[in-house]
């Protein structure tokens, strides 16, 4: 089953981390108690059958003297016998149950000057023992009179180990509930500001965003780049509803206009009857009127399609420098009728990342600027050139310029300097946008440099498009 919760995955990831934590150190302190268990078991077992081999007589092994204490422990049941030189056994232990016959190994060992052994033995009746095998003697290099053995049951030593081990188990699934409560508490506490902006992000009003923002909570510092995004994201859209909302503003007027102009023009055609000289003066009166709707819904559908990423996801190449060409020479029966000089510098062949009808529309763009900004005598200018790996137009005209305080929104959708002189040329506010909006599309910048009375020059640049060809 697939948790959804997040502060229930942490408090379960937290939870197996620990218990592997705990089960490795577990394992690592059973290995620990266990060599030393059998470690305190072997020395055990040799302590006492010294203390027992000490207890045979050398001139008479079958006289033992028997010590009740020799057999004590405070752990562990201890038993063991005695046996002369020959492996008779002098004497064997209450507890000793089940006789335990000398190996074959304990026999070889006590003829080599070490004298002692400590092995594991199975008893006659299966139980396994630790036994601790000595040669009684008075002296090292003394003869020996007689064998000592001790052994304590292995069961016995489990059972010791298994203590300890309950223990570390008991103590285990204290720390586990332990850390369990205190991943729930710690995952409340986490997860407690990520509710309050939770319940802050639901209240958000998208009618009225400037007064909506959420504040980082100053004792969880960890939540304040969250706040600082969610807030920075509100801020766009803010941005972006104003930016719509002026849009749309814009586009309504902008339509109503030519809609209205429509209107009257047909009501006062319908009032009476009328020659049909009146009748076609009309008619091309909505012409105009729908040509200048046509060019603005064109516009809107090009600025929807840049927006929407149309123009990003279409791979396309032109070329600029034939393009420019092109446009000029279509305008150039407008510079010649209002005595404008145009100068085209674009004998280069240069690739830019557009399709030939972007290219088409975004120089008609800016020449027709230039062109209806500037008065008779004056020039406009358009090169196009390759600057450090970079492919760049320049249209330069001599008119009268634009302020700095409309250069910053030049760019903006129906946004006019001279909104009256606009309209009647024929401009819907939209061109400067459009050229924005391709150029941009296509990772490239448009920048204007302009001064009161000595006229505007655009530059657009892209980076330098593939298989880009020199000057012909």
């Amino acid at each position: 089953m697939k948790i959804r919760s997040l502060r229930l995955r942490t408090v379960v990831q937290l939870l197996a981390l620990l218990t592997l934590m705990l089960a490795a150190f577990c394992w690592v302190m059973f290995l620990v108690i266990r060599d030393r268990v059998d470690a305190d078991v072997d020395q055990l077992v040799y302590d006492k059958a010294i203390i027992s081999g000490l207890s045979l007589n050398s001139i008479n092994p079958a006289w033992v003297k028997n010590d009740p204490r020799n057999w004590e422990s405070r752990r562990y049941a201890i038993m063991g016998q005695t046996f002369d030189t020959n492996w008779n056994v002098l004497y064997r232990s209450p507890r000793m149950a089940s006789p335990i016959e000398p190996t074959e190994r304990a026999r070889r060992e006590m003829r080599h000057a070490q004298g002692w052994l400590i092995e594991t033995v199975e008893a006659a009746n299966g139980e396994l023992f630790r036994v601790a095998t000595v040669a009684a003697r008075l002296e090292v290099d003394k003869p020996t009179h007689g064998f000592a053995q001790v052994g304590v049951s292995l069961r016995d030593r489990d059972r010791e180990i298994w203590r300890f081990v309950s223990w570390m188990i008991g103590g285990s699934v204290l720390v586990l509930a332990a850390g369990g409560l205190a991943a729930v508490h710690l995952g409340a506490q986490w997860s407690a500001p990520l509710g309050v902006m939770g319940q802050a992000a639901e209240s958000v009003d998208p009618r009225n965003l400037s007064r909506q923002r959420i504040v980082a909570p100053p004792d969880v510092p960890e939540v304040t780049p969250l706040v600082v995004a969610f807030n920075s994201l509100l801020d766009r859209l803010e941005g972006m509803q104003s930016a719509q909302q002026r849009f749309v503003a814009d586009a309504s007027h902008e339509l109503r206009t030519p809609l209205t102009i429509l209107r009257g023009e047909i009501e006062v055609a319908l009032r009476r009857d009328r020659p049909a000289s009146e009748y076609r003066m009309t008619l091309e009166s909505c012409r105009e009127e729908i040509e200048a709707l046509s060019r603005l819904v064109d516009g809107l559908l090009v600025l929807a399609r840049c927006d929407g990423g149309d123009q990003r996801s279409a791979p396309a190449r032109g070329d600029l420098g034939r393009a420019a060409r092109e446009v000029c020479e279509r305008l150039l029966p407008q510079a010649t009728e209002r005595r404008i000089e145009m100068v085209v510098d674009a004998l280069a062949t240069v690739w830019v990342p557009l399709d030939d009808a972007s290219l088409d529309r975004l120089l008609l763009n800016l020449v027709d600027n230039a062109l209806r900004h500037s008065s008779p005598g004056e020039r406009v200018w358009v090169q196009v050139t390759e600057e450090q790996g970079a492919s760049v137009l320049r249209v330069v005209d001599q008119g009268i310029g634009i302020s700095a305080e409309h250069q910053s929104r030049i760019f903006d959708r129906f946004y006019r300097v001279d909104s009256g002189r606009s309209r009647e040329g024929g401009g819907t506010g939209l061109g400067l946008a459009i050229v924005k909006a391709l150029v941009e599309s296509r990772g490239g910048t448009v920048k204007l440099r302009s001064e009161i009375g000595k006229g505007s020059e655009f530059t657009v640049s892209w980076p330098a498009c593939e298989n880009s060809v020199g000057s012909k």
